[in-house]
């Protein structure tokens, strides 16, 4: 399926791209999706509209946000201090989804084809 064919597409939040899909994260591991540094307490924003199906607390992501969109594509957007978002809820790219912690601006995001992690980059040509 064509990244393309899900929309408009934004950054969920303004900052600086740490670790991009593919490179080794701070552990050694291959990272699935990209790691944003933003300023803490920042505004996360929906980086490609759709339906929210998960707004809560997962595993070792901390504050998460699941977003369904078309084409069998799904964002994860982790890192979240506070949850604007609901179950269910149709969001817009650029729709406030939350805000950082005020003790970090470190920001996961993973864009995912048929539950496997693809390369956010072909969707938003600022991390090309």
């Amino acid at each position: 399926a064509d990244i393309r064919s899900i929309g408009s597409n934004r950054m969920p939040v303004n900052g600086v791209v740490l670790t991009k899909f593919g490179d080794r994260d701070d552990i050694g591991a291959v990272s699935q999706g990209i790691t944003i540094e933003a300023r803490p307490g920042a505004l996360v924003s929906t980086p490609v509209g759709g339906t929210v199906r998960y707004a809560g607390p997962f595993k070792k992501y901390g504050s998460i946000v699941l977003i369904e969109h078309a084409n069998k594509f799904h964002s994860l957007v982790a890192g979240l201090g506070k949850i604007e978002a609901f179950v269910g809820q149709k969001v817009v790219a650029g729709e406030p989804l939350g805000r950082l912690p005020d003790y970090t601006g470190r920001l996961y995001y993973e864009l995912r084809y048929r539950g496997e992690p693809v390369n956010p980059s072909k969707q938003f040509s600022k991390l090309q």
